[in-house]
């Protein structure tokens, strides 16, 4: 086995809502952003019995679809009205 570790799992992030074309900075991004560079910090110097922690994301880490698809009906149209055609949904 590899060199023992520390397992540090975060999920959900959604970074990337401010990424929208065109849209401003969001204040609750900003800090949620500049909270998780704290938490990565902390983990970074602080090890647990001396051992480094490995770092697992589980679920979105960046939130894309918020940056690409930034209106309703965009984001309607790839997650309902798309795969009921694809898919024949009925």
């Amino acid at each position: 086995m590899g060199t023992p570790h520390n397992i540090l799992v975060i999920s959900d992030v959604h970074l990337g809502e401010d990424l929208r074309p065109g849209g401003e900075a969001l204040e609750h991004v900003a800090r949620a952003e500049r909270g998780l560079v704290a938490f990565l910090r902390y983990y970074t110097r602080s090890r647990l019995d001396g051992l480094p922690w490995k770092l697992v994301v589980n679920g979105d880490l960046v939130d894309l679809l918020a940056a690409f698809a930034p209106d309703e009906a965009t984001r309607n149209r790839i997650l309902v009205t798309n795969p009921e055609r694809l898919y024949d949904f009925s």
